[in-house]
């Protein structure tokens, strides 16, 4: 039972005389409230119990189950009994106060005030020890955090001389290797030992006599005698009115982690050091500004010194143009990403343009994610470029003359040959002309094609043949023969001699067709095709003439013709083969050869 002061004192009432409990009721009712029903003893707070002898025996289990369930808490039990009855042994077992009745009205207020006081009292001893109780739970939890912490924890008295150590935990004791009884009494400064000049015990001193908490770094020695480093962190306690009555301390070994410094520091002083002597440009950014640069990279920037350029931010060593790459090659190393080689173009401090070209890796540095950057400078590169490129060019546009006036004279030479023919009445001298002319407009169209375009070494194949055809073409037109060539070529690159050999091959080849290979008057049908496969270039030239008498190789017939195709054959390093039933169909296989300079030899 609690009880609850906000509500009038609950007495519960049972006579076996009608008549006495309701004149005992009206006695108490001006005070106190009266329960009556027997269930009221377990659900209410009751204060206070009056009975009779026999309501007593009635009760009595119900009684003591209602004093069991008060626990500490003190119920009192009044009987009121008549003479007779005062040796009755249940009355004492249980009752805390008897009265003999009659009684008066004074002494049973009286009787009734006092039992009710004893049980607020109760209540309140109850309460308190509740409290108390739920106090010393929690500092017994606090004491066992405390002890179970893997920092050390010493407490020290500052009102006590020399502010000596009253209380430390099980870690203090494994980290200095002391016991308890060695501890307590002694100021923390016996961890020093006679290593007394350090500036942490300054600070200490000082936040003592500010009464300010402080964090310092201190030497301590064990009991062994061994070195630690020791991380304390001292703050006051304050009394109520404000006096600092106590210190606590708590300290954590980082001898490793001191170490550790020591070794980052050792191996950075190293890699500065080594980098101060590299010959290319070494940087070290955050965020695009600069934390650390060698004297190389220094210098090429325009700085006197490294320490000029820390702090600069490098979007200021570029020009507007290419700060937008700039700040994307930023957000890419933020992003954990390696960026490739570029030529950087920089101003520097004194207006000097340079060209740099850099590459930067994402690291860590000082904890933080910055970016390496690692640069050489390219100025003089970029300018022996830039004059190379002048003279290729020109050197191209000369290559393009001499391509030109090759065309031309060429060109010339073929107008010669036809002046020539007018005057000419044989017609096997003229056919041989006509053949020469073919062969010199054919080289021509390749020199033509170079002079037109920008590549000066590769000509496309499909482009020539395109052009070859249809200058043949028109030439047998004016003869009034019907031709038809079929073509499927695919784009492939040769070089000048190829193309000139391939022409060359193919204009022998339909021009030996258009000759021998069809009957007069007969529609001419020829067809060429040509691919590549790995550089292996497959040209398949078909007529659907009457073919020749039965042969396998092209230079049986013994002709001027045959000797040209056979050359050019040899030439092209080519395989052929040679299939003259129901036409002619030669089919070629060479490789494909790369330009190597100005020599006839291409692979």
């Amino acid at each position: 039972m609690t009880e609850n002061r906000s509500q009038p004192n609950n007495l519960f009432l049972c006579l076996s005389s009608a008549a006495d409990e309701k004149l005992v009721a009206k006695l108490l009712e001006k005070k106190y409230t009266i329960c009556s029903n027997e269930h009221d003893l377990t659900k209410k707070a009751i204060d206070l119990v009056v009975v009779d002898f026999t309501e007593l025996h009635r009760l009595y289990d119900t009684i003591c189950f209602a004093k069991k369930e008060a626990g500490s808490t003190y119920l009192p039990i009044m009987v009121m009994v008549s003479n007779e009855r005062l040796a009755n042994e249940k009355v004492w077992e249980i009752a805390d106060n008897v009265v003999v009745m009659p009684v008066s009205k004074k002494n049973l207020l009286t009787r009734v005030k006092g039992l009710i006081k004893i049980r607020h009292y109760s209540c309140q001893v109850q309460s308190k020890q509740k409290k108390l109780d739920q106090k010393n739970r929690q500092l017994k939890l606090y004491y066992n955090a405390i002890h179970a912490t893997t920092s050390g924890l010493v407490i020290t008295d500052s009102s006590r001389k020399d502010n000596p150590i009253i209380f430390c935990n099980d870690a203090f004791t494994e980290l200095t290797g002391y016991s308890r009884s060695e501890i307590l009494g002694w100021n923390c400064r016996f961890l020093q030992g006679d290593d007394r000049h350090q500036p942490g015990r300054t600070v200490i001193q000082k936040a003592i006599e500010n009464e300010t908490s402080c964090e310092v770094l201190l030497r301590n020695y064990r009991k062994d005698g061994s070195l630690f480093w020791n991380e304390l962190r001292m703050s006051p306690i304050k009394t109520k009115d404000g006096f600092v009555k106590y210190y606590i301390g708590i300290q954590n070994d980082v001898t490793e982690l001191i170490k550790t410094q020591y070794e980052l520091k050792s191996t950075k002083d190293k890699w500065e050091g080594i980098v101060s002597q590299s010959p290319n440009l070494i940087q070290i950014s955050v965020n695009g500004v600069i934390k650390f640069i060698n004297k190389v990279g220094a210098t090429l920037l325009g700085f006197d010194h490294p320490d000029e350029a820390i702090g600069t931010c490098v979007l200021d060593l570029h020009p507007v143009t290419q700060q937008k790459k700039i700040k994307e090659r930023i957000e890419k190393l933020n992003n954990g990403e390696q960026t490739l080689p570029e030529v950087h173009t920089i101003t520097d401090s004194r207006g000097i343009t340079r060209h740099i070209k850099v590459q930067s890796i994402p690291i860590s540095y000082e904890g933080k994610l910055a970016a390496q950057t690692v640069g050489v400078d390219v100025t003089q590169m970029k300018e022996s470029e830039l004059e190379l490129s002048t003279l290729l060019r020109q050197k191209e546009v000369l290559i393009q003359e001499v391509h030109h006036r090759v065309k031309n004279n060429l060109a010339i030479i073929s107008s010669l040959i036809e002046l020539q023919i007018p005057n000419l009445e044989n017609e096997d001298a003229i056919s041989y002309l006509r053949d020469t002319q073919m062969r010199v407009i054919s080289i021509a169209n390749v020199h033509e094609m170079l002079y037109g375009q920008d590549n000066l070494h590769k000509i496309e194949l499909d482009q020539y043949v395109d052009r070859l055809v249809d200058k043949i073409k028109s030439t047998v037109e004016m003869k009034e023969r019907e031709i038809h060539l079929g073509l499927n070529i695919e784009s492939i690159l040769l070089n000048l001699d190829q193309t000139i050999a391939c022409g060359l091959l193919l204009n022998e080849l339909i021009t030996n067709s258009i000759k021998h290979g069809f009957d007069e008057g007969e529609t001419i049908r020829i067809d060429i095709s040509a691919t590549e496969d790995s550089d292996t270039l497959t040209i398949t030239y078909r007529d659907y003439g009457k073919g020749m008498p039965e042969t396998t190789d092209i230079d049986s017939n013994g002709n001027f013709g045959s000797m040209i195709i056979q050359i050019l054959v040899q030439q092209l390093r080519a395989d052929y083969s040679l299939n003259a039933k129901g036409g002619m169909e030669v089919i070629l296989h060479f490789k494909r050869a790369e330009y190597r300079g100005p020599s006839r030899y291409y692979s």
